[in-house]
């Protein structure tokens, strides 16, 4: 038994964590990883993949012509933009109003940690927040810490949630130097109250009693926010789709690069007695190719080039076209403007049939998740958790086709619809679109009437 065994689901979705992190990250990225992404071709392998050997030379410069589009990462910060086009509402008691404007121990804002769980919940669609108090005696001591998914490697939740295993390792300050330490956080429900473990080299190292203003807490202060509800049970991530797309696009855009590569690199052929074939490559008699040159061949010797068919580029191109399509058409449907908004947290709790997220979901997931732990440290420490709100941003869904929408509102009203200039134009202004009121409108327009032609 060791504290670094794994959840079998964790052991599962950890494959499919880490495919959408490294697509996230980027080309360079995804290139640092080789063949995990891009597999060498069987010529490269039978020409060696060793330093310096010809299959690996070949390999290296195929992997640095493939293209990785950067729809995935452009579709996070673009979800995460229209999430947070307008700030969130947060209402919180006098006891934990400091969280307001220092909730992480990096002294982010509330709302900015809304913004970083958002964003993991697009990336790999789960993270896990705790609130974090040692041994503290005040509130002013708490501080909320965040965990995504690749470091919640073990969990339990029979009956409740009664422990959790948090992997910390990475590079830790020593003076000037910076060493790697093996560490994780182990939260446990001991005899009904929250311990909290450190293990070192899998070695007990620490442990601690936290207590919320003296008060030891009678469950953990952690909870799992997935994309679409807040169950301990891990899902798919939810743009694993347009992930795969990408990468299927750099490894075709690969394959195709290489082709045009070959087609300008065509091979010399000689037919018959080359009469200067043994003359020293620097000698003026030396076979050369181009204006100025000369290559001596006997009466009947011919000289040609021959070169990698052509044929199957253009099947490439549009196939790789008609993915780039695929993958935007997969960003596009995340953005789901018919899904409920007002869906209520028992509801995302609970809910089981779901098998596409929306940022709609997104939004009241992390927003429910949020509020239902810093409601329970209210109960904790004697704070009204009746005080405790938080309304995310849903405007986004009503602003996503706002030009599509006053196209078909001008049309209908062409068509003899009783809409007026003036009502086009209060809805125009409530959706952001202006800052202009009806009559200064009407006079820019004036200045400088707009051509339709």
């Amino acid at each position: 038994m060791s504290v670094n065994n794994q959840h079998p689901d964790y052991s599962t979705f950890l494959p499919l964590w880490k495919k959408c992190r490294d697509v996230y990250k980027g080309e360079d990225n995804i290139k640092s990883l080789e063949d995990m992404y891009l597999r060498p071709t069987s010529g490269q392998v039978l020409d060696g993949m060793g330093v310096g050997q010809e299959g690996r030379q070949a390999y290296e410069n195929y992997l640095s012509r493939a293209v990785l589009p950067e729809n995935f990462e452009e579709g996070v910060n673009t979800f995460c933009g229209l999430l947070h086009e307008n700030e969130a509402s947060i209402g919180l008691p006098p006891e934990l109003e400091y969280l307001r404007d220092n909730a992480t121990r990096q002294g982010e804002s509330l709302l900015a940690l809304l913004r970083r769980i958002n964003a993991e919940q697009l990336i790999t669609g789960r993270i896990g927040l705790l609130v974090d108090a040692y041994e503290a005696q005040s509130t002013a001591d708490l501080f909320i810490a965040t965990y995504n998914a690749e470091s919640i490697t073990n969990w339990d939740s029979v009956n409740e949630l009664n422990f959790v295993v948090l992997d910390e390792s990475g590079y830790y300050r020593d003076g000037f130097n910076w060493i790697f330490e093996s560490r994780y956080r182990v939260l446990e429900l001991v005899n009904g109250e929250y311990t909290q473990k450190v293990w070192k080299d899998n070695s007990l190292d620490k442990e601690y009693a936290p207590s919320f203003k003296g008060v030891r807490p009678t469950k953990l202060p952690f909870i799992f926010i997935n994309a679409n509800d807040t169950n301990p049970d891990p899902q798919k991530p939810p743009l694993l789709g347009l992930a795969n797309s990408v990468l299927s696009i750099y490894q075709s855009e690969a394959d195709y690069r290489q082709n045009l590569y070959m087609q300008g690199q065509d091979t010399l052929v000689l037919i018959g007695q080359v009469k200067n074939n043994t003359a020293s490559p620097v000698a003026d008699d030396a076979i050369r190719v181009g204006a100025g040159s000369r290559i001596n061949l006997d009466l009947e010797g011919d000289a040609k080039y021959v070169g990698v068919s052509g044929e199957g580029l253009a099947e490439q191109r549009l196939a790789i076209e008609s993915d780039r399509k695929k993958a935007e058409y997969k960003a596009g449907q995340f953005i789901d403007t018919r899904a409920a908004k007002n869906e209520s947290g028992s509801a995302l709790k609970t809910r089981l049939g779901a098998q596409t997220s929306t940022l709609n979901q997104v939004a009241l997931t992390s927003a429910y998740a949020l509020e239902t732990l810093l409601k329970d440290v209210c109960v904790v420490i004697g704070a009204n958790p009746e005080l405790v709100e938080i309304k995310p941003n849903l405007e986004f869904a009503e602003n996503v086709n706002v030009g599509d929408d006053v196209v078909k509102l001008i049309t209908a009203r062409n068509m003899g619809a009783p809409i007026s200039e003036q009502t086009l134009h209060e809805l125009i202004s409530a959706k952001g679109l202006t800052k202009y009121d009806y009559q200064k409108e009407l006079e820019l327009m004036l200045e400088k009437p707009v051509d339709i032609s």
